[in-house]
């Protein structure tokens, strides 16, 4: 079982069509200005962009290949929440909640 933690700011998902990625895909990269180091810009074979993990990733040039399976999907959440850490990366954390979704945080909102 996993870290307990509390939501203390209300956090809603940028991203309605979040990266969903396989161990062994490509995907394309490129720097960006980002509030949280660690992350790159991705772009799947579909088009679909999200942030991904340098961690995750082997990169050479402006291409990656991704070492684990990934989704970005962010978990919305409000004040008060309790939620399960599984997993931190780089300023967030996957987090499962009480109805078993599971999703990042930043963890700047929790305690």
């Amino acid at each position: 079982m996993g870290e307990s933690a509390r939501v203390i700011k209300k956090h809603e998902s940028t991203y309605p069509d979040p990266l969903n990625l396989t161990t062994g895909e490509s995907v394309s990269v490129e720097p960006r200005e980002c509030e949280w180091p660690g992350w790159l810009w991705a772009t799947d074979r579909e088009g679909r962009s999200g942030w991904v993990p340098e961690a995750y990733l082997t990169v050479i040039d402006s291409t990656a290949e991704l070492l684990r399976d990934y989704n970005a999907t962010e978990l919305d959440s409000e004040a008060g929440d309790n939620v399960e850490i599984l997993e931190r990366e780089s300023g967030w954390a996957l987090c499962r909640n009480a109805d078993g979704a599971v999703g990042w945080l930043p963890e700047d909102k929790l305690e």
